[in-house]
């Protein structure tokens, strides 16, 4: 509704409708404009001889006051804001909007010196160290039992505190929604209690909102259920982030498929808009390395954390947090991106950098030893000595196309004759994973020629 009348609708808790007066209408009568989950009335026309007693669709309302021309537009206005796809609906035609006139379209900045001109853009309000601001964007996924929200609670209750937490420093004083529509209130009051107790502080500006303790809360992927947060936020004088916990159960619909995420993706736009943070939580399914189900929510946030288990025998809660994608990531602040180990250990948060295992380089397996045997083979008879890449280490290397010959040889015994289908796969194959295993080095001269050498011997 705001799209359409901008702050002149108000929004009404007790019933869940929209009204718009008559006044702000720009008309002399006496009653409003009621849009309600049960429908649609203007109840300044519904006695007035109107032949549809004031009852409207939301077309309707699109036509008399969007400006669009026809319905096919005004559907394919809502269909935009509510973030749905057309054609699910049965739309056969090009989802396209009247283009604007050439006189008027309006051009936003587009030059390097535009942009560097720009006095409209505010410098980052960082909440906790480099990686949340106010207009953050965040996906954090784990395996359920985790620690997921004895997390995300205490990233709240500390950036309300003005608090650091782990290696990332304090900031400011915020306002933080914490929104959780899957735990029981008594264990959600147990978990605010213990990360208070961990943190030393109860700050006044952190709200924890249950969806048990709203009945009927509509899910947030319907314009009912952001239309009930936006006012939500307004009651409690707004807020600078808000982390919802989860997505499975604050929305509605199959997650493996687009559509629920993408009916709130327009939503968590205007949240930036509003400069209000967020922290979508979010459960893995079998695969526990990504996200459960359709992974195109990621691609309009701007940061993604995984957080892996990393079993100990002295906590529950333990874990590595990964950032996978960081767009507030600069050299000059990339240790707030870095993998790090946390536990929840004796009733404290602590962390450290996290180890990452290397993996043991791959040798000569069987399948490989055939090309190493022709690249052997070949460096006999037709080798020389190079110097790799201009002014790396002296080796002994061969053309290409010498071992290649010699493969065929020992692959097929048959001399120079045509190499069979096996062989050029077998060649082609196991001469890739050498290249890619750094086995096998090789370089193109400037004559044209590709070389290649045994890189390792083990």
């Amino acid at each position: 509704m705001p799209d359409l009348f901008g702050s002149t609708a108000e929004f009404q808790a007790g019933t869940g409708a929209w009204r718009v007066s008559s006044r702000n209408l720009g008309r002399q009568l006496q009653e409003d404009l009621s849009i309600a989950p049960s429908g649609i009335v203007d109840f300044g026309v519904a006695d007035m001889g109107d032949p549809r007693l004031g009852k409207r669709t939301p077309i309707d309302l699109v036509l008399e006051f969007g400006g669009k021309p026809n319905a096919a537009e005004a559907a394919l206005w809502l269909c935009d804001r509510c973030g749905v796809d057309p054609t699910r609906l049965g739309w056969r035609g090009e989802p396209k909007l009247a283009p604007p006139e050439e006189e008027s379209l309006t051009l936003p900045p587009l030059t390097i010196a535009e942009w560097k001109g720009r006095e409209d853009l505010a410098e980052p309000d960082f909440l906790l160290g480099h990686f949340l601001t106010t207009t953050s964007r965040v996906l954090l996924t784990a395996t359920t039992g985790l620690g997921k929200t004895n997390f995300c609670m205490a990233v709240a209750i500390r950036i309300a505190g003005e608090l650091g937490f782990l290696h990332w420093r304090a900031r400011r004083r915020a306002r933080v929604l914490y929104i959780d529509g899957e735990m029981s209130r008594r264990l959600f009051r147990e978990r605010i209690q213990y990360e208070c107790a961990r943190a030393g502080v109860e700050p006044d500006t952190v709200f924890f909102l249950s969806k048990e303790d709203v009945e009927g809360m509509p899910p947030l992927n319907t314009p009912e259920g952001q239309a009930y947060i936006d006012a939500f936020i307004k009651r409690i004088g707004g807020v600078d982030l808000i982390i919802f916990d989860n997505i499975m159960c604050l929305l509605i619909g199959d997650m493996k498929d687009p559509a629920p995420w993408q009916a709130v993706a327009n939503w968590t736009k205007s949240l930036t808009k509003r400069c209000i943070g967020q922290i979508w939580v979010h459960h893995t399914g079998h695969d526990e390395t990504r996200s459960y189900g359709d992974k195109s929510k990621e691609w309009a946030l701007d940061t993604t954390i995984h957080l892996d288990a990393k079993k100990r025998d002295d906590t529950d809660v333990s874990f590595t947090l990964k950032f996978g994608k960081a767009r507030e990531r600069t050299p000059a602040t990339r240790d707030d991106f870095r993998d790090i180990d946390i536990c929840l250990l004796d009733d404290e948060w602590t962390h450290e950098a996290a180890v990452i295992e290397k993996k043991k380089p791959a040798g000569w397996t069987k399948g490989l030893k055939l090309v190493r045997r022709s690249i052997d083979e070949a460096i006999l008879a037709h080798g020389f000595k190079h110097r790799a890449r201009g002014d790396g280490p002296e080796v002994a290397a061969v053309a290409l196309k010498h071992a290649r010959n010699a493969h065929k040889k020992i692959y097929v015994n048959t001399g120079d004759d045509e190499a069979t289908g096996a062989e050029r796969q077998a060649w082609s194959s196991n001469f890739k994973k050498a290249r890619s295993s750094d086995l096998v080095g090789g370089e193109t001269l400037a004559d044209g020629r590709e070389i290649i050498w045994i890189v390792r011997e083990n």
